[in-house]
């Protein structure tokens, strides 16, 4: 992934003045990991996801940053079966879905 709409990508390209994220009074850089795993905004929709994701055998153990880099990197092989990357997925479109971030 090149390019977001997340203030990190943002500010990059010259939108913002700053990188932090506006749904929070943390000073946080708005980052996937902060977006996906850290913004108490969005703490609600993120139990969710951290549901399915633990429900998942072999990722119940892994990093918040490894599980985002199978996620964007597409690196799931020897990782997870294919039908528990499409579950993930579904999981994580579900959550930015929720959230509105994007919207």
């Amino acid at each position: 992934m090149k390019n977001s709409k997340l203030k990190v990508d943002a500010y990059k390209m010259g939108y913002y003045q700053d990188n932090l994220c506006t749904n929070c009074h943390q000073n946080k850089i708005e980052d996937l990991l902060h977006y996906f795993f850290q913004c108490p905004k969005y703490n609600i929709q993120r139990n969710s996801l951290l549901q399915k994701i633990k429900s998942l055998a072999k990722l119940k153990n892994m990093s918040y940053k490894s599980i985002l880099q199978i996620v964007i990197c597409n690196n799931a092989d020897n990782i997870i079966q294919k039908n528990e990357f499409i579950y993930l997925l579904k999981s994580i479109k579900k959550y930015t879905t929720q959230t509105q971030r994007f919207e």
